[in-house]
């Protein structure tokens, strides 16, 4: 039996857009439930639109600007890239205004959150953390009891741009597996008052195959079969939400939100290269 309900849950759906969630809806129990009986509508991102700003922007509630973080690292004085990082973030964060108030808190995969800070609860980093080996958890001990469970990181979708969908859906949907019940057995050994955790499948799913998320035109091979792949594991993270909503107190606060949505890519601009070329 749980022994604590949460007061409030965040979850993150890492660019997550209505373009592909509302067409499926009926589908999404969990999601159309939370949509029937609360509030819902279109975000705004940040300027820019990016995974580091708009993750930093919702821990702190300013812009970028003012938190310090505006793209995925920056470029040294050799012209070598160094990752952004949580200790770049230069104002106060959500769950530390929680923990102020006496509200110990949980934070799970959240980009932006390595190296992880001391916090009154339990921290697992997300995006941009190194690797496994790092000291990716607070308190660190639950680094060792992860790896232990087969925690995956991340997936490096980039790798699956020209390879089998199948394939990244496959793995995508493992490391959500793998997840989800890590998460759950954190929260039985470590219960706390708020969770605010983050899931990046969709994200991934986006980046690579967005043609197969959305409406077909009739252009990409296997349409059919790969598309019900992308939506079943939509479907597979709506249950791993109906999961944590069973952990809310009845008069919980709950919010689901995105960082970014997606969309075709249709042409690259490197204003960088623009900017140099014209001296």
């Amino acid at each position: 039996m749980l022994s604590r309900k949460l007061k409030a849950l965040v979850i993150g759906l890492d660019g997550a857009t209505w373009h592909t969630l509302q067409p499926i809806l009926e589908s999404l129990p969990n999601l159309r439930r939370l949509v029937q009986g609360g509030a819902s509508g279109v975000l705004h991102s940040t300027i820019p639109d990016l995974t580091p700003p708009a993750w930093t922007s919702f821990m702190t509630g300013q812009e970028p600007g003012k938190h310090g973080i505006f793209w995925f690292g920056r470029n040294d004085t050799n012209l070598v890239f160094d990752p952004a990082n949580s200790s770049q973030i230069r104002s106060e964060t959500l769950w530390q205004m929680l923990n102020r108030h006496c509200l110990s808190t949980a934070v799970f995969n959240v980009p932006m959150t390595y190296p992880p800070h001391p916090v009154d609860g339990f921290m697992v980093a997300g995006m941009l953390t190194p690797d496994l080996q790092s000291t990716f958890t607070h308190p660190a001990e639950l680094a060792k009891t992860l790896r232990d469970q087969g925690y995956i990181l991340d997936i490096r979708w980039k790798e699956y741009l020209n390879d089998d969908p199948l394939l990244l859906l496959d793995r995508l949907a493992n490391m959500l597996e793998r997840r989800g019940e890590a998460l759950l057995s954190l929260l039985d050994t470590h219960p706390v008052d708020a969770l605010v955790a983050v899931f990046v499948v969709l994200d991934r799913v986006y980046h690579c195959l967005w043609g197969y998320a959305v409406d077909s035109d009739g252009t990409l091979p296997d349409y059919e079969r790969i598309h019900k792949r992308v939506v079943a594991l939509t479907v597979q993270a709506d249950a791993w939400i109906g999961c944590l909503l069973e952990r809310v107190a009845t008069d919980g606060l709950v919010l689901v939100m995105s960082d970014h949505g997606h969309g075709p890519m249709r042409a690259e601009v490197f204003l960088n290269r623009w900017l140099l070329d014209l001296g």
